[in-house]
């Protein structure tokens, strides 16, 4: 039945016209062969305008281009339909305005079996005007909802950054939100505390894939990610960023992972770095604070980042940069404070005591309180024996504290802070041939000069297991320490310089008291020897008098055979060119190490002295003895303990002479009281031979010999008697 039923627009034109659609019938030549009332109105003409015009009239887009595979299509019987086809188009009016409209094709062939097409047209511009309204209403809900979840990140940062919240936790906030909110696959943040470019710490970074990517990169270079710190090469694209301060985007990963990294090492693990990494584009915009770069927040993704990704991110970034800023006048302030705090400390445990090692002790432990190291060590300066030796020191090994360097030697990194005068920081210690090890080989460290005044008279030094552990603030810190263990050092040795005086000048006081009433000279000397042990430490020492200008007499205290040392002193030292030299220039001598002296003469029982003092007595113009004092260790004695000795020696040359003048007075009252004894037997006795006879005795008395003779020339004879 279906296939004998004829359709055909003959039969239906009336019911087509009063169809509440509009309707056009179209020929194989694209032309119009019919219009209902409803076309007619649709298009602003009337039915007879539109019928026999061209289709490309009234229909503006593709049906033209697609009525040839419809036509084809038409079925092969007269009056059946087929292939209905919806298709949305532009009509176009009588005054050339153009509208939407939906078109149903449908082909089929006429009473004279041409192919003909029965187009049904609507009205759609109400529809797309509602469509457009709900389009854009889902554009506007997606955009106020992804607005929403940007303000809502954007809170919940300045909520962070007014809280307590700590700058890690701000900056792990904006690398999630990154992610989280803006669908970006990857994002970083980096500090840079120099603003140079040349180290920057990974704080923080999120990331859209498996967690097993990361582990395998870290893996691959070795390190873990968070927390390291990068050494950018230059020409790459971080560096790029610096110049103008500008955000940039690089389609490059491999050459921007590159350019993370110095080491060639590293370097040629970038692809394989690359190869897992799900990115294609990165956005690198630079934190500014005040003009001046303190970090580079980055986001990548799959997709070729654009301008509004610049403009998204941007806004970010300026809340990275208030947190950087933030958390570092915060930790400034917090640092400072306890810088404050730790010095008023250390002013108090100066005023405190002015032992030396307790206060040198008692400053390293509070330094190693407010910055984090393993050792710490103070160092002096011995200008006389142009030595660095160790004062105190905390957390090294126990050989540390004999460490002795020679301030014109190229070992230790404190000798260069001594001879430049100024702060010296290893990052790495292992690769430095000058750091001198006391239990550290691997890590970090940082020395500055202690001062006063200009001059400088230690060094105080910081090491860490850590390599580049040591940061700007470190160093600040550790000068203020060093200016406050330069003043106790100075306040210790003004106290101890006075308590030195003071014990020199008791001494001395106790000496001149003592000598004055000790006449003999063998025990005045030996007394002397006893009390120079009160202002300096020696092993042994001896006084020598001179006859002329050679040794002819010495007094000896500590040595083992002293009276072998006693007989070999005159005996050895009447050759010595440092004694000729001493008497010449009638100065002390002071020899570091004997066994370096050309000039050094041993003595028999004196085989142990390397150190030593010679000092002068001088009693008016003449030299009339030395004073010798002996160190089993070189370079025990200095300028200080010479001066010392000398006003003892002064002392000691008042004394001799003193004891020599009474002893000449005496031996001058013994002659006196001879010749008046002897005067006295002129008057007492009249022979001539008993005279003779008591003046002989006499004298051989007073001479203390067994016996004696008297000759006397008679006057008329030429011979001498025998009385």
């Amino acid at each position: 039945m279906t296939g004998n039923l004829q359709i055909t627009p003959e039969n239906y034109l009336d019911l087509w016209d009063v169809c509440p659609n509009a309707i056009l019938i179209i020929t194989e030549k694209k032309e119009i062969a019919f219009a209902n009332s409803k076309a007619a109105e649709l298009f602003d003409s009337s039915r007879e305008e539109i019928i026999g015009t061209p289709l490309n009239r009234i229909i503006s887009g593709e049906l033209p281009g697609c009525m040839e595979d419809l036509l084809k299509a038409a079925p092969e019987r007269e009056g059946l339909f087929k292939r209905q086809q919806l298709i949305e188009i532009q009509g176009i009016r009588k005054n050339r305005a153009r509208f939407p409209l939906e078109l149903s094709l449908s082909m089929y062939r006429g009473n004279e079996g041409t192919p003909l097409a029965l187009a049904i047209l609507r009205d759609i511009t109400l529809k797309k005007k509602i469509e457009s309204e709900l389009e854009q209403w889902a554009s506007n809900l997606e955009e106020t909802t992804h607005r929403a979840d940007e303000l809502g990140l954007l809170q919940d940062i300045n909520t962070a950054l007014n809280s307590a919240a700590g700058l890690d936790e701000v900056l792990e906030a904006i690398a999630d939100g990154m992610v989280k909110v803006f669908s970006y696959t990857g994002s970083l943040v980096f500090l840079d505390e120099e603003g140079r470019g040349e180290a920057i710490t990974l704080k923080a970074f999120a990331y859209d894939y498996k967690p097993m990517i990361i582990k395998k990169v870290e893996k691959l270079l070795g390190f873990s990610l968070k927390g390291h710190v990068f050494n950018p090469e230059q020409d790459y694209t971080i560096h790029r960023l610096y110049p103008e301060k500008l955000p940039l985007i690089s389609n490059d990963i491999s050459g921007s992972l590159a350019g993370l990294f110095r080491r060639k090492t590293y370097k040629k693990l970038v692809s394989a770095v690359a190869g897992l990494l799900p990115v294609a584009s990165a956005l690198l915009v630079p934190l500014l604070v005040e003009r001046k770069i303190r970090g580079i927040l980055v986001v990548a993704g799959q997709r070729k980042m654009n301008e509004n990704d610049v403009s998204r991110v941007q806004t970010f970034a300026t809340q990275a940069a208030l947190a950087i800023e933030k958390a570092r006048l915060f930790q400034e302030e917090t640092r400072q404070r306890r810088i404050n705090e730790t010095l008023y400390t250390v002013a108090q445990v100066i005023g405190s005591t002015l032992e030396l090692d307790d206060v040198l002790h008692r400053i390293l432990g509070q330094l190693k309180k407010v910055i984090d190291c393993q050792a710490a060590a103070i160092m002096l300066v011995d200008e006389e024996r142009k030595k660095l030796y160790v004062k105190v020191v905390e957390g090294f090994n126990k050989e540390a504290v004999k460490i002795s360097l020679p301030l014109d030697g190229e070992r230790g990194v404190c000798v260069r802070v001594v001879r430049m005068g100024e702060p010296q920081y290893v990052p790495d210690i292992a690769k430095d041939k000058r750091h001198v090890s006391s239990g550290i080989n691997k890590g970090s460290e940082l020395a500055v000069p202690l001062k006063i005044k200009d001059e400088v008279i230690g060094v105080l030094n910081l090491e860490s297991e850590e390599i580049d552990a040591f940061s700007r603030h470190d160093l600040q810190l550790l000068s203020a320490f060093a200016g406050q263990a330069g003043i106790a050092i100075e306040n210790a040795r003004l106290f101890e310089a006075e308590q030195s005086r003071r014990r020199l000048a008791e001494t001395l006081g106790e000496v001149s008291r003592t000598v004055g009433s000790i006449l003999d000279p063998d025990s005045l000397l030996l007394m002397v020897l006893e009390q120079l042990k009160r202002i300096l430490a020696y092993d042994t020492a001896s006084i020598m008098l001179f006859s002329g200008q050679n040794p002819s007499f010495a007094t000896t205290l500590g040595y083992e055979d002293k009276e072998l040392v006693r007989r070999e002193i005159p005996l050895r030292l009447q050759h010595s060119p440092i004694f000729k030299k001493m008497v010449r220039i009638r100065r002390p001598i002071i020899i570091r190490d004997v066994r370096e002296e050309k000039g050094w003469i041993w003595v028999p029982g004196a085989m142990h002295v390397r150190s030593w003092i010679g000092v002068p007595l001088i009693a008016g113009n003449e030299v009339i003895g030395a004073l010798s004092i002996d160190s089993n260790q070189a370079g025990f004695f200095t300028g200080k303990d010479v001066e010392a000795v000398q006003a003892l020696a002064n002392q000691t040359a008042m004394a001799i002479e003193n004891a020599r003048l009474f002893k000449d007075l005496n031996e001058e009252k013994g002659r006196l009281e001879l010749l008046y004894d002897i005067s006295s037997q002129f008057t007492s006795v009249q022979e001539l031979d008993q005279m003779l006879t008591r003046i002989i005795e006499r004298i051989t008395a007073e001479l203390g010999g067994y016996w004696g003779h008297l000759f006397t020339l008679e006057p008329d004879e030429k011979h001498l008697r025998l009385r």
